[in-house]
């Protein structure tokens, strides 16, 4: 396998300051562990792809399979996981299906709006196909 780690996804939250520029220079930072569900652990070897964070602070990212030819066959599927709140990344008891692209090896998400504004865009580049943006349909209320 590509990464030997064990897959999940590792915040890291450090200060920025832009006069002088300087990333985490108090040396204070914080962490979370974010494992995939247990049933898309064996659906996709890449863990995270692609990551956003919506304006109202929640947290999406990408996961997909790959079997490392350029053909394919590919799939992916885009999770809210959590959200930021304050300097705090706060994850989901469990994460939320925002969409399921069979056969599309998506690499980015991107949010835009808020509330019934609010839109998912799932980003494809497969090497075969071409470099796609898709507007994911509305995850239904609950």
């Amino acid at each position: 396998p590509r990464n030997p780690r064990k897959p999940g996804l590792f915040f890291l939250r450090a200060d920025l300051s832009l006069d002088p520029f300087e990333i985490g220079g108090s040396g204070v930072t914080r962490t979370v562990n974010f494992e995939l569900p247990d049933d898309f652990r064996g659906l996709f070897n890449r863990p995270l792809v692609g990551m956003d964070v919506s304006a109202s602070g929640d947290l999406y990212i990408v996961t997909a399979y790959d079997p490392d030819d350029d053909g394919g066959p590919f799939s992916s599927a885009v999770l809210k996981i959590g959200a930021v709140i304050g300097d705090e990344v706060v994850l989901d008891a469990e994460s939320t299906v925002v969409g399921i692209l069979d056969a599309f090896k998506t690499e980015s998400v991107s949010t835009r709006g808020e509330g019934e504004d609010f839109e998912a865009f799932a980003g494809t580049d497969d090497e075969n196909y071409g470099g796609t943006l898709r507007l994911l349909p509305p995850v239904p209320s609950e």
